[in-house]
């Protein structure tokens, strides 16, 4: 049988190799930069560079006009752990981390780090969204009446991002401690996780502290999401809510 030749599209192709351009020690690229990394005629590369920055996968500083990955491709660079299975991160980490000069295997920290990154997409997205509905002039407000940067983070974005922010920190708390397919094969004798201990339980038939374990993690679970919920309290949207002015 005739093998039937399939070629690639041109245009994809370029847009990729434009976004492979940018590395770690070059995260900020002008357009002559990218067209001759790329060896893409410049009036080419610049409608791609547009179409890139349409779509926000690219990001172009009106100063210096550089262009720079976009918040588009950061969330999917961030969502991409939800897409791998638990196990493959586990073994992935294993063998990033089992060597010098960073050796991390059957240490606490190799948990810490993969719980992060695990869970890092749904603080990104609670982020994103409340960002999304702060309007600009509430900083602006702030900073005409006299108050500097930091101030106005404190002040007026830190309380209006709290209970996105301790939504994440909740949901991220009951992922890390009933997780099971991402620490099987990270966790140690010295450094071992709740649940790990209760599949072994389980496997060697000592049902009761199974059990057990499973009660307090439930108990644990519940306490720790009351006392997020005591502190991020309730949102006052009724007229008679608000404080009068």
């Amino acid at each position: 049988m005739r093998e039937v030749k399939i070629e690639t599209i041109r245009s994809i192709d370029r847009a990729i190799d434009i976004l492979q351009a940018f590395t770690i020690e070059k995260p900020f690229l002008s357009l002559d930069e990218i067209a001759k990394i790329t060896k893409i005629p410049r009036s080419t590369a610049y409608r791609i560079l547009y179409t890139l920055e349409t779509r926000k996968l690219v990001q172009i500083d009106k100063l210096s006009m550089k262009y720079k990955i976009g918040l588009r491709m950061f969330e999917f660079s961030t969502m991409l752990s939800f897409a791998i299975p638990g196990t493959v991160i586990g073994v992935s980490y294993i063998l990033a981390f089992n060597f010098p000069p960073i050796e991390l295997t059957g240490t606490s920290i190799i948990l810490v780090i993969v719980f992060v990154f695990r869970n890092m997409p749904v603080g990104v997205r609670g982020g994103i969204a409340a960002m999304s509905q702060l309007d600009k002039s509430l900083d602006e407000a702030s900073i005409t009446l006299g108050a500097n940067s930091f101030t106005t983070a404190r002040r007026v974005i830190a309380p209006l991002l709290g209970p996105a922010i301790l939504a994440a920190l909740t949901y991220s708390f009951v992922r890390a401690i009933t997780s099971v397919s991402a620490v099987i094969f990270l966790v140690s004798a010295k450094h071992n996780m709740a649940t790990s201990f209760i599949v072994g339980r389980v496997e060697n038939g000592e049902f009761g502290i199974a059990i057990a374990y499973s009660a307090v993690l439930i108990v644990t679970m519940i306490t720790a999401i009351m006392l997020l919920q005591l502190l991020i309290g309730r949102r006052k949207l009724r007229a008679s809510d608000r404080v009068e002015t």
